[in-house]
């Protein structure tokens, strides 16, 4: 007697969060299923911020934006996940 074991396929999840950075004159775009996803989508790292700059995050039609500096900035794409962490879970409280 054949056992057949069919694995269901995993749900492809949209991207509900949008989020734009804006730094130093340039404009990065990234989306994810979670804030934390969108902001390791944006292809920077701590070295590469100088300037202040300001966040935009969107969810469905709910828009928040908040300012940051850089040393805040710095927290953010550095290799600290915990604050990463807690910097999205701020932002998501707001939207």
């Amino acid at each position: 007697m054949a056992v057949f074991l069919f694995m269901a396929r995993p749900k492809k999840l949209k991207k509900e969060y949008k989020l734009e950075l804006t730094t130093g004159g340039q404009t990065y775009e990234a989306e994810g299923v979670t804030l934390v996803e969108a902001i390791n989508a944006i292809p920077l790292t701590w070295l590469d911020i100088k300037y202040k700059g300001m966040i935009k995050a969107r969810k469905g039609d709910q828009t928040f934006e908040r300012f940051f500096y850089p040393k805040q900035l710095k927290l953010l794409f550095g290799l600290n996940k915990f604050v990463k962490i807690k910097i999205a879970r701020d932002i998501e409280r707001c939207l």
